[in-house]
């Protein structure tokens, strides 16, 4: 019986709904103002939405128990995939399972260079729900 109620209360942690992902991207400062791109890409590496920004801010609603990649881009700069990843987001508050983060692009240099993977991984620990972040901005000649 302890464990059933161990079960039930366990259940009850996990909420259904999307994760809220907001922040800013900036850009390097350029004669023509152009808009930075966000897409949003599933496991298997689809497209599930596009957005663009002006502003430099962005709000976007992930569903949970997702992998997703966050590509930001804008032509002249080098594009940079943050990983989400929703799953083990926990709590009935949707406070709770909202995550905000700043991205910063970067002129492409003139030798091909490219980041090697995702600059950063953001998840949700089992069991907590707390988040854990993981940066790794590798560059690589194309």
């Amino acid at each position: 019986m302890l464990l059933a109620a161990g079960l039930l209360l366990a259940g009850g942690l996990h909420a259904s709904g999307p994760v809220k992902v907001t922040g800013d991207v900036t850009v390097p400062m350029s004669e023509e103002q152009r808009a930075v791109t966000i897409t949003v890409l599933d496991a298997a590496g689809d497209t599930l939405q596009l957005h663009e920004t002006w502003t430099g801010r962005f709000k976007l609603h992930l569903p949970e128990e997702e992998v997703i990649t966050l590509r930001f881009s804008q032509p002249g700069c080098l594009a940079k995939d943050v990983v989400v990843d929703t799953r083990h987001a926990l709590g009935e508050d949707l406070r709770h399972r909202r995550v905000a983060f700043g991205v910063e692009l970067h002129h492409r240099p003139e030798q091909p260079l490219r980041y090697d993977g995702a600059v950063g991984t953001i998840a949700f620990r089992p069991g907590s729900g707390l988040m854990a972040v993981e940066r790794h901005p590798v560059l690589v000649r194309q």
